[in-house]
């Protein structure tokens, strides 16, 4: 408990002293971590959410669905007993 606690003071500190301006290149790296998780993990949250595939965005025509044409035709059966 200790551990998640000092982990989200630093993370806290880092941002704050991000906004405060100052800055450096290790700060800079740090937020496009932040951010890159935060983003994906609302990505997969919607997907989750909504009950659909997000891989299925990889594979080209999946998203769209094309109708498919009938090949279905009437024919008679003949029953007897």
């Amino acid at each position: 408990m200790k551990k998640i606690f000092r982990l989200f003071t630093t993370v806290s500190k880092r941002i704050l002293s991000i906004s405060a301006g100052n800055y450096s290149k290790k700060d800079t790296r740090f937020l496009f971590f932040y951010f890159s998780w935060f983003f994906a993990l609302m990505f997969y949250m919607g997907f989750y959410l909504v009950g659909k595939n997000p891989l299925s965005l990889l594979l080209p025509f999946s998203h769209f669905h094309f109708p498919v044409p009938e090949k279905r035709s009437d024919k008679t059966l003949y029953l007897s007993d």
